[in-house]
Order: C-alpha cells, then structure tokens, then sequence
C-alpha cells in the first residue's frame, strides 16, 4: 500500500481537492463529480489490490482493465500463456 501511495499520491491529493471545491461550492456538485473524484480518491486502494497476484489473475480472467490489444484472439493466448488457469 505505501507503494501504491508513493506512485500515485497526486492523483490522490487531487481527488481530495477536487472533493473539497465541489463540497464547498455547492454539496450538490459532489454526486455531479463522484466518477472523476471516486476513480481518484480510490487510485491507491485499487492499485494495492489490483497488484496482487490472485486479484490480477482473476482481473485478467475477467477482461477488467484490458487494452483493445488485449482482448484480441492472439492476446487471448497470450494471456493464457501469462495466466495459466491451473495455477
């Protein structure tokens, strides 16, 4: 987790800004900003659990945070090769 947080703590830093203005301004504008600020404020705990090797295969599984490339019939193999589903 404190690496996670080393390597993403402006992102962090930013949703908690972004958290306050919109809570100042005007509270309504915080349910408006929950998609930017939420995926933000949620940058480390996602990444810590993201990088675990049980979560990251059954992410990879799943086609969560895949690239276009990565969803091709030969990045499927690929994958396979990556993330053998005996393991």
């Amino acid at each position: 987790m404190a690496e996670a947080f080393r390597g993403l703590w402006a992102q962090t830093k930013t949703g908690v800004v972004f958290a306050s203005v919109f809570s100042f301004v005007a509270p309504a504008f915080l349910v408006w900003g929950a998609p930017m600020t939420s995926g933000l404020l949620l940058a480390v705990p996602f990444a810590s659990i993201a990088a675990g090797p049980d979560a990251g295969r059954a992410f990879a599984r799943a086609g969560i945070c895949n690239t276009a490339e990565e969803r091709t019939a030969s990045a499927g193999a690929a994958l396979d090769r990556l993330c053998p589903r005996d393991v």
